[in-house]
């Protein structure tokens, strides 16, 4: 399932981010230096409400993409990164949701799943 895949580590994971309607974006370093990109502390600030500390990421050999799908209604959800595919081009974050079943029944709970994940800076564009 992660054949072909740059590695990656997490960061993050879970289904309570701060941010109600997260959705998927990289963070990456424009001009290669070790500075961290524009909006990734205040990201990181509303995702984890301000009780986490800063996670250490050395931004001139790294990038972080967060893998999300909005907020969901019901408890259960799950998102995964699974691969990440640099090409020349592009670097492509597949990610994979899980939802509950039908004859499942989950709780009544506002939730949104997430996946923060380190990588190796790619400089193509991430999709």
């Amino acid at each position: 399932m992660y054949q072909g895949s740059a590695p990656f580590g997490t960061l993050d994971r879970g289904e309570g981010s701060g941010i109600d309607d997260l959705a998927p974006v990289a963070f990456v370093s424009a001009d290669g230096s070790d500075v961290a990109p524009p909006g990734w502390i205040e990201f990181w600030n509303a995702h984890s409400g301000g009780e986490q500390p800063l996670p250490e990421v050395d931004w001139s050999r790294d990038m972080v993409v967060v893998a999300a799908d909005g907020a969901k209604a019901e408890a259960g959800d799950e998102v995964e990164v699974r691969r990440v595919l640099p090409s020349p081009s592009f670097t492509r974050i597949e990610h994979v949701g899980r939802t509950p079943g039908d004859f499942c029944s989950p709780a009544s709970k506002r939730q949104t799943p997430f996946h923060i994940a380190r990588t190796p800076r790619q400089d193509s564009p991430v999709q």
